[in-house]
Parts: C-alpha cells; structure tokens; sequence
C-alpha cells in the first residue's frame, strides 16, 4: 500500500463505529478493527494487539510488546499500530 492510499484511509469517513483501524507494519495493511486484524492472524486474543499498539503510541512504557501473531502466508512476526496513529 502506497503513501497516498494511507493517506486516502486516514482522510476517508468510515462508518460510526466504536472500533479503531489498525494498520500492520510490516505488510502496511490497514485493518477496519482490531477484530477484523485477530481473523486475519487467526486468534481470538484481542489485548495482545491492543498491547502492541499502546507501546507503539507510547503510553505503555513498562510492558513493551513488539509483535503480535505471525502472517498467515510468510510466518513472519506482525507488529501493529493504531491507524491514526501512523505517521
């Protein structure tokens, strides 16, 4: 996903809805929820990603999570972050 793509994401309205986007940070794929992000990495462990993205913000700073699951197709170590959060 290119620069201009993410940037249309962060700019578009989504529906009203309580949930935020994650982005993956190693694919850049965005995610509409952290639920629909836990089906694509096939868990039901919502927290691990919340973590993940909290030490990413850097509001977490005594229990640092780097990764999150593992990619479904490469096997590699996922690491997230809220999309309003990505720079």
């Amino acid at each position: 996903m290119t620069e201009n793509e993410i940037n249309k994401r962060l700019n578009k309205p989504i529906l009203k809805t309580n949930s935020k986007q994650v982005i993956c940070l190693n694919s850049l794929r965005i995610f509409i929820s952290i639920a629909d992000a836990c089906r694509y990495i096939k868990t039901k462990n919502h927290a691990g990603i919340i973590r993940v993205c909290r030490s990413n913000m850097g509001t977490n700073t005594n229990h640092k999570r780097k990764y999150c699951g593992k990619d479904p197709l490469t096997g590699e170590w996922l690491s997230w972050m809220y999309l309003n959060d990505y720079k």
